[in-house]
């Protein structure tokens, strides 16, 4: 039995790099490193993959951006990548 694997999809130009929520994703971006994969490089923003254990932990990790990180909920998806 497999089990799915899933990242939490963000897309920088879906938000304003100088307001609130460019400066936490920022943040989080450099220290989640391991975690992140440029999906698609982009001058104006980049597509980004963050690694998650499991579909709630992508869930929760969607959530908390939008709580504490102000990120907009339409710059985010959650998807299953195996």
């Amino acid at each position: 039995m497999t089990s799915n694997r899933y990242a939490l999809e963000v897309n920088e130009t879906r938000f304003h790099p100088a307001a609130r929520a460019g400066d936490w994703w920022s943040t989080f971006r450099a220290r989640s490193k391991r975690r992140i994969t440029v999906v698609t490089p982009s001058i104006g923003g980049d597509l980004v993959r963050v690694a998650c254990d499991d579909q709630e932990d992508a869930v929760w990790l969607r959530d908390h951006m939008v709580d504490a990180g102000g990120i907009p909920v339409t710059a985010m998806q959650i998807v299953r990548v195996s």
